[in-house]
């Protein structure tokens, strides 16, 4: 679906997603309500050190790698209600992040469809598994498609490669 309010917010989004310490995927995700226009706030998927975050475990790993799961976890802490909010992420989502936006009462979820184009094939697939599993608990799906920025003001990495929303 073709919405010019989402272009505005996947602009938030992708403006968070640049202070990602993540080297390969610079991703990000913002929560808002549709009618509000702005992202009541938003995580990348940061990791601190790189080097450490590649040796830790793999359920460890998890849990930096994931925008939905950090901004969820944000407003968590910080008693914020997450029902009935929409989540705006660049590019698909895992089945730990859905499971995430599923217990935390997301309503809807949008990707940007330019941007998950991108990502690799084997990626690609499981993140629309992941997405098929939204729309099977009851979550509302829908793709942005579209340039967000004008220009080539923004540039993020898809699984090392450069984007530029």
């Amino acid at each position: 679906m073709m919405n010019e309010s989402y272009r505005l917010y996947f602009r938030q989004v992708y403006r968070i997603a640049c202070n990602s310490t993540n080297p390969i995927d610079k991703n990000a995700a913002g929560i808002g309500f549709e009618y509000q226009g702005e992202i009541l706030g938003g995580s990348s998927n940061d990791i601190k050190n790189y080097e450490e975050w590649m040796s830790a475990p793999q359920y460890v790993r998890h849990f930096s790698e994931h925008p939905e799961i950090n901004v969820i976890n944000k407003f968590r802490l910080s008693n914020l209600p997450t029902e009935g909010t929409v989540i705006f992420v660049p590019w698909g989502s895992s089945l730990r992040s859905v499971k995430y936006m599923v217990d935390a009462g997301i309503s809807k979820v949008i990707y940007h469809k330019n941007a998950l184009d991108m990502i690799p094939k084997q990626s690609r697939n499981n993140c629309q598994f992941g997405i098929n599993t939204l729309s099977k608990f009851g979550v509302d799906v829908e793709y942005y498609e579209g340039k967000v920025f004008t220009y080539d003001e923004i540039e993020v990495k898809i699984r090392g490669r450069s984007f530029f929303p």
